[in-house]
Protein backbone atom coordinates (compact mmCIF):
# COMPACT_ATOMS: atom_id res chain seq x y z
CA UNK A 1 0.00 0.00 0.00
CA UNK A 2 2.89 2.39 0.75
CA UNK A 3 4.31 1.72 -2.72
CA UNK A 4 0.92 2.42 -4.30
CA UNK A 5 0.62 5.70 -2.39
CA UNK A 6 4.13 6.65 -3.53
CA UNK A 7 3.21 5.99 -7.15
CA UNK A 8 0.02 8.00 -6.64
CA UNK A 9 2.08 10.97 -5.42
CA UNK A 10 4.16 10.90 -8.60
CA UNK A 11 1.02 10.53 -10.70
CA UNK A 12 -0.54 13.52 -8.97
CA UNK A 13 2.62 15.54 -9.61
CA UNK A 14 2.48 14.63 -13.30
CA UNK A 15 -1.18 15.59 -13.52
CA UNK A 16 -0.57 18.97 -11.89
CA UNK A 17 2.43 19.62 -14.16
CA UNK A 18 0.35 18.65 -17.18
CA UNK A 19 -2.35 21.13 -16.20
CA UNK A 20 0.17 23.95 -15.73
CA UNK A 21 2.12 23.40 -18.92
CA UNK A 22 -0.93 22.67 -21.07
CA UNK A 23 -1.96 26.29 -20.57
CA UNK A 24 1.27 27.76 -21.97
CA UNK A 25 3.26 25.13 -23.92
CA UNK A 26 6.26 27.44 -24.40
CA UNK A 27 9.74 27.01 -22.98
CA UNK A 28 8.78 24.49 -20.31
CA UNK A 29 9.26 20.76 -19.92
CA UNK A 30 6.60 18.54 -18.42
CA UNK A 31 3.17 17.04 -18.94
CA UNK A 32 1.88 14.24 -21.10
CA UNK A 33 -1.19 15.33 -23.04
CA UNK A 34 -1.94 17.20 -26.24
CA UNK A 35 -4.21 19.42 -24.15
CA UNK A 36 -4.14 23.16 -24.73
CA UNK A 37 -7.04 24.41 -22.66
CA UNK A 38 -6.89 26.91 -19.84
CA UNK A 39 -10.09 25.93 -18.06
CA UNK A 40 -12.95 23.48 -18.28
CA UNK A 41 -15.27 24.33 -21.17
CA UNK A 42 -12.86 26.89 -22.71
CA UNK A 43 -11.45 25.00 -25.66
CA UNK A 44 -8.54 26.10 -27.84
CA UNK A 45 -7.75 24.51 -31.24
CA UNK A 46 -5.04 21.87 -30.92
CA UNK A 47 -1.95 21.90 -33.20
CA UNK A 48 -2.64 18.28 -34.13
CA UNK A 49 -5.34 15.67 -33.74
CA UNK A 50 -3.53 12.54 -32.58
CA UNK A 51 -5.26 9.31 -33.54
CA UNK A 52 -2.88 6.95 -31.78
CA UNK A 53 0.56 6.61 -30.20
CA UNK A 54 1.79 3.05 -29.66
CA UNK A 55 4.98 1.16 -28.84
CA UNK A 56 6.04 -2.47 -29.02
CA UNK A 57 9.24 -4.21 -27.94
CA UNK A 58 10.53 -6.61 -30.57
CA UNK A 59 13.94 -8.16 -31.29
CA UNK A 60 15.82 -5.93 -28.86
CA UNK A 61 14.30 -2.63 -30.04
CA UNK A 62 11.23 -0.55 -29.31
CA UNK A 63 9.13 0.27 -32.37
CA UNK A 64 7.00 3.39 -31.98
CA UNK A 65 4.14 4.33 -34.29
CA UNK A 66 1.68 7.20 -34.28
CA UNK A 67 -0.84 8.79 -36.60
CA UNK A 68 -2.52 12.19 -36.93
CA UNK A 69 -5.87 13.12 -38.44
CA UNK A 70 -4.99 16.82 -38.82
CA UNK A 71 -1.92 19.01 -38.34
CA UNK A 72 -1.63 22.80 -38.10
CA UNK A 73 1.82 24.46 -38.35
CA UNK A 74 3.39 21.25 -37.07
CA UNK A 75 7.18 21.31 -37.54
CA UNK A 76 8.44 18.02 -36.08
CA UNK A 77 7.89 15.23 -33.53
CA UNK A 78 10.27 14.12 -30.80
CA UNK A 79 10.24 10.75 -29.05
CA UNK A 80 11.30 11.07 -25.42
CA UNK A 81 11.85 8.42 -22.74
CA UNK A 82 12.88 7.99 -19.11
CA UNK A 83 12.96 5.38 -16.37
CA UNK A 84 11.02 7.27 -13.68
CA UNK A 85 8.04 8.76 -15.55
CA UNK A 86 9.26 12.32 -14.93
CA UNK A 87 12.76 13.14 -16.26
CA UNK A 88 12.36 12.57 -19.99
CA UNK A 89 15.22 12.79 -22.51
CA UNK A 90 15.16 13.02 -26.29
CA UNK A 91 15.51 9.79 -28.27
CA UNK A 92 14.84 10.84 -31.87
CA UNK A 93 13.20 13.48 -34.07
CA UNK A 94 10.83 12.94 -36.99
CA UNK A 95 9.86 15.66 -39.49
CA UNK A 96 6.13 16.45 -39.46
CA UNK A 97 3.78 17.28 -42.32
CA UNK A 98 3.37 20.95 -41.41
CA UNK A 99 -0.27 21.42 -42.37
CA UNK A 100 -2.44 18.44 -43.22
CA UNK A 101 -6.10 17.42 -43.18
CA UNK A 102 -5.50 13.77 -44.09
CA UNK A 103 -4.32 10.85 -41.96
CA UNK A 104 -0.53 10.77 -41.60
CA UNK A 105 1.40 7.77 -40.25
CA UNK A 106 4.79 8.05 -38.52
CA UNK A 107 7.32 5.56 -37.17
CA UNK A 108 10.46 5.57 -35.05
CA UNK A 109 12.80 2.97 -33.52
CA UNK A 110 14.68 3.09 -30.23
CA UNK A 111 17.60 0.63 -30.18
CA UNK A 112 19.14 1.84 -26.91
CA UNK A 113 17.04 -0.01 -24.37
CA UNK A 114 17.11 0.50 -20.62
CA UNK A 115 17.39 -2.57 -18.33
CA UNK A 116 14.14 -1.66 -16.56
CA UNK A 117 10.69 -0.25 -17.17
CA UNK A 118 10.90 2.66 -19.62
CA UNK A 119 8.36 5.41 -20.25
CA UNK A 120 7.87 6.88 -23.72
CA UNK A 121 6.01 10.00 -24.79
CA UNK A 122 5.57 11.94 -28.02
CA UNK A 123 6.39 15.63 -28.19
CA UNK A 124 4.92 17.82 -30.93
CA UNK A 125 6.64 21.13 -31.82
CA UNK A 126 5.15 23.95 -33.91
CA UNK A 127 7.08 26.17 -36.33
CA UNK A 128 6.93 28.96 -33.73
CA UNK A 129 8.50 26.77 -31.02
CA UNK A 130 5.36 25.97 -29.03
CA UNK A 131 4.96 22.34 -28.08
CA UNK A 132 2.73 19.79 -26.37
CA UNK A 133 2.87 16.14 -25.31
CA UNK A 134 1.01 12.87 -25.76
CA UNK A 135 0.11 10.36 -23.09
CA UNK A 136 2.90 8.21 -21.60
CA UNK A 137 3.51 4.60 -22.67
CA UNK A 138 5.29 2.29 -20.18
CA UNK A 139 7.23 -0.77 -21.39
CA UNK A 140 8.61 -3.42 -19.03
CA UNK A 141 11.68 -4.98 -20.63
CA UNK A 142 11.87 -7.79 -18.09
CA UNK A 143 8.93 -9.50 -19.75
CA UNK A 144 8.51 -7.26 -22.81
CA UNK A 145 4.99 -6.47 -21.69
CA UNK A 146 3.06 -3.39 -22.74
CA UNK A 147 0.24 -2.03 -20.63
CA UNK A 148 -2.88 -1.26 -22.65
CA UNK A 149 -5.07 1.54 -21.34
CA UNK A 150 -8.32 2.49 -23.04
CA UNK A 151 -11.37 4.61 -22.22
CA UNK A 152 -14.75 4.07 -23.88
CA UNK A 153 -16.62 5.99 -25.09
CA UNK A 154 -14.32 8.94 -25.75
CA UNK A 155 -15.55 11.65 -26.34
CA UNK A 156 -18.34 11.21 -23.77
CA UNK A 157 -21.79 12.70 -24.43
CA UNK A 158 -22.92 14.46 -21.25
CA UNK A 159 -26.40 15.32 -22.53
CA UNK A 160 -27.05 11.65 -23.27
CA UNK A 161 -25.89 10.71 -19.77
CA UNK A 162 -23.42 8.19 -21.15
CA UNK A 163 -21.68 5.83 -18.76
CA UNK A 164 -18.01 5.36 -19.46
CA UNK A 165 -15.35 2.89 -18.41
CA UNK A 166 -11.63 2.27 -18.63
CA UNK A 167 -9.88 -1.01 -19.36
CA UNK A 168 -6.35 -1.94 -18.32
CA UNK A 169 -4.38 -5.03 -19.38
CA UNK A 170 -0.76 -6.17 -19.25
CA UNK A 171 -0.33 -5.58 -15.50
CA UNK A 172 0.63 -8.11 -12.85
CA UNK A 173 -2.10 -10.51 -11.80
CA UNK A 174 -4.00 -9.69 -8.59
CA UNK A 175 -2.31 -6.30 -8.17
CA UNK A 176 -3.71 -3.01 -6.86
CA UNK A 177 -4.32 -0.11 -9.25
CA UNK A 178 -5.36 3.39 -8.25
CA UNK A 179 -7.65 5.11 -10.77
CA UNK A 180 -8.20 8.89 -10.61
CA UNK A 181 -10.15 11.39 -12.73
CA UNK A 182 -9.08 15.07 -12.81
CA UNK A 183 -10.11 18.18 -14.66
CA UNK A 184 -7.53 20.50 -16.21
CA UNK A 185 -7.33 22.52 -12.98
CA UNK A 186 -6.20 19.44 -11.06
CA UNK A 187 -9.50 18.95 -9.22
CA UNK A 188 -10.27 15.33 -8.41
CA UNK A 189 -13.69 13.99 -9.44
CA UNK A 190 -13.17 10.26 -8.96
CA UNK A 191 -10.74 8.01 -7.08
CA UNK A 192 -10.83 4.26 -6.55
CA UNK A 193 -8.41 1.39 -5.88
CA UNK A 194 -9.20 -1.72 -7.95
CA UNK A 195 -7.63 -5.17 -8.29
CA UNK A 196 -6.54 -6.81 -11.53
CA UNK A 197 -7.73 -10.32 -12.32
CA UNK A 198 -5.55 -13.43 -12.67
CA UNK A 199 -4.55 -12.26 -16.17
CA UNK A 200 -3.47 -8.78 -15.09
CA UNK A 201 -6.53 -7.02 -16.50
CA UNK A 202 -9.29 -4.91 -14.99
CA UNK A 203 -12.30 -2.97 -16.26
CA UNK A 204 -13.59 -0.02 -14.23
CA UNK A 205 -17.08 1.39 -14.83
CA UNK A 206 -17.08 5.06 -13.80
CA UNK A 207 -20.79 5.70 -14.27
CA UNK A 208 -22.87 8.54 -15.60
CA UNK A 209 -21.17 11.75 -16.77
CA UNK A 210 -24.22 14.01 -16.25
CA UNK A 211 -22.74 15.68 -13.15
CA UNK A 212 -19.50 16.75 -14.86
CA UNK A 213 -19.05 20.05 -16.74
CA UNK A 214 -18.11 19.93 -20.42
CA UNK A 215 -14.38 20.04 -21.11
CA UNK A 216 -11.11 18.13 -21.04
CA UNK A 217 -10.27 15.69 -18.24
CA UNK A 218 -7.40 13.32 -17.44
CA UNK A 219 -7.83 9.74 -16.25
CA UNK A 220 -4.76 8.40 -14.50
CA UNK A 221 -3.92 4.89 -13.29
CA UNK A 222 -1.06 3.99 -10.94
CA UNK A 223 -0.02 0.47 -10.06
CA UNK A 224 2.52 -2.28 -10.70
CA UNK A 225 5.25 0.43 -10.64
CA UNK A 226 3.66 2.03 -13.71
CA UNK A 227 2.02 5.38 -14.40
CA UNK A 228 -0.62 5.69 -17.11
CA UNK A 229 -2.77 8.56 -18.29
CA UNK A 230 -5.28 9.38 -20.98
CA UNK A 231 -7.13 12.51 -22.02
CA UNK A 232 -10.93 12.30 -22.18
CA UNK A 233 -13.43 14.78 -23.58
CA UNK A 234 -16.85 15.50 -22.09
CA UNK A 235 -19.11 17.11 -24.69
Amino acid sequence: MKKLKSIYSVLLLLVVRTVAYAQYNVGNDGGFSFSCVGSVGNEVPLPIELLRFEAICKQGSVYLTWATATEINNDYFTIEKCSDGINFKEVLNVKAAGNSSTIRDYTGVDENLLPETSYYRLKQTDFDGKYSYSHVIPIDFENNSIVNFSVYPNPINILAGENFSLTLSGLQADSSVLVVLYDVLGREYYSKIVLTDNKGSVKVAIGSSTTLPKGVYMIGAAGDNKLLSKKVMFE
